[in-house]
């Protein structure tokens, strides 16, 4: 009868739902550029630590054929050419490598993405300067799909990345046509003076304006 009960309490004790991980975030953080990066995952150093993020939700072209077979599954997804992937996957570690020039914001729940490297690989969120998120902008480029992991995303995000993919391919830009986006400026240094790292706040975070949206009503 004892080790029924026990058994009983374990399984209920499973059965309970699991809380959400708690959001971490990193204000002030710059890309290792001497590191590998592309256009969805990169070295991120924030008071001395580096650690490898990869964005959540968003998959852009492969830039290499180490991965024949993602390659493939690009090139049916977009309607491309084998060339076409590889010169956009080029293209997407050239605009994020731009877009990453100023100090960014980091939003994570530090969630395996898995990875190639010894080092371990985060899923994250990314705030750049100017309050813009970094997915967004790959997304309305043509460089990149909607597509990968979502796990405790708000669904509004969700619905502006998918949003982003179509407005894109109506517009026949990157991928989806060939039609090249405005690359970023290319600009290593600050529009203004640095600011010390314990008074930065970074941009607003998207996570938090979804948020308040979701309170509110708003979309």
């Amino acid at each position: 009868m004892r080790r029924a009960t026990i058994l009983i309490l374990s399984l209920l004790a499973l059965a309970q739902p699991v809380p959400a991980a708690e959001w971490e975030k990193w204000e002030g953080c710059r890309l290792a550029t001497t590191q590998y990066y592309d256009g969805d995952s990169f070295h991120v150093i924030k008071s001395g630590k580096d650690r490898i993020f990869r964005l959540y939700a968003v998959d852009t072209a492969e830039a290499s054929d180490e991965f024949p077979e993602r390659v493939k599954e690009q090139q049916k997804y977009f309607g491309a050419t084998k060339e076409e992937v590889l010169a956009e996957g080029k293209k997407a570690a050239e605009f994020t490598r731009r877009l990453l020039q100023q100090p960014f914001t980091v939003e994570t729940q530090w969630i395996d993405a898995k990875g190639n490297s010894r080092q371990e690989r985060y899923f994250a969120m990314i705030t750049l300067s100017d309050g813009t998120d970094l997915a967004v902008r790959l997304l309305e480029a043509g460089l990149a799909r909607s597509y990968g992991m979502q796990k405790g995303l708000p669904s509004s995000y969700v619905g502006k990345l998918d949003r982003a993919e179509a407005q894109a391919k109506r517009s026949r830009l990157g991928l989806w046509g060939g039609k090249s986006a405005p690359m970023p400026e290319d600009n290593e240094e600050p529009e203004s003076a640095p600011v010390a790292e314990e008074d930065m706040t970074g941009a607003q975070s998207v996570f938090d304006q979804l948020q308040r949206e979701s309170a509110t009503g708003l979309e």
